[in-house]
């Protein structure tokens, strides 16, 4: 099985079990946000993908329903919504976007939800454990299968569930905090031999020009 035939039957495992039991779920679900292969130059990891019903009806329904799984498109390259704005507004120290476009993208949680304030109190606690449950159970065949030479995780609250789910990080420093150390802009890790680079999610907590940039310079020197 070939690593684009690998990412299409997660996907559609993935839409078989939302169909299944989850589909009171209208946001429905997204896997990829881009084209798969193998040894990428970056994995880059976000907590969960944004949007609800129509995003999804619009983006993946009929192409899943017609049976066809393959994340065509990268993007954090061609979309204009706000999150893929500001993940190639990161990126534009590198006018081409090489870097995007030899990334694969996944989240952690599969199942879509306009705000994580949603996510977390539109339904009983137990079943969202276990829609999250099955998501994370895939995270580390992801790592495993794809094998990138390096991990990004955009979102702290990402990077914490991530190391939780890899089992083991090494080397683990705090490269850039603010408020005396209280909130951490940038960590760098690694795992079984991975580089890692988790940085606070773009939307957080009002970051100023200053530590934009500082992020920016200190992602630049990590990869």
């Amino acid at each position: 099985m070939n690593i684009q035939t690998w990412a299409d039957s997660l996907t559609k495992e993935i839409y078989d079990a939302w169909k299944a039991k989850y589909v009171f779920w209208k946001p429905g679900i997204k896997v990829w946000y881009a084209p798969v292969v193998e040894h990428p130059k970056l994995l880059i990891i976000t907590l969960q993908p944004g949007g609800g019903q129509a995003d999804f009806e619009t983006e993946n329904l009929e192409a899943f329903e017609a049976g066809d799984f393959t994340q065509g498109t990268n993007e954090y390259i061609e979309a204009n919504y706000v999150s893929a704005k500001k993940i190639r507004s990161f990126f534009d120290f590198d006018p081409t976007y090489e870097v995007l476009k030899q990334s694969v993208i996944v989240p952690l949680v599969f199942f879509r939800s306009p705000s994580i304030s949603v996510w977390n109190n539109d339904f009983s606690p137990n079943k969202c454990a276990e829609m999250e449950g099955l998501c994370f159970a895939k995270t580390k065949e992801v790592v495993d299968t794809v094998k990138p030479k390096k991990i990004f995780v955009i979102g702290m609250k990402a990077y914490k569930k991530l190391k939780d789910l890899l089992g083991t990080v090494e080397d683990e420093r705090v490269v850039y905090a603010r408020r005396g150390g209280a909130e951490e802009l940038v960590i760098t890790a690694s795992s079984n031999g991975t580089p890692i680079c988790a940085v606070m999610h773009f939307s957080g907590s009002h970051i100023n020009k200053a530590d934009w940039q500082m992020m920016q310079t200190l992602f630049k020197e990590w990869y």
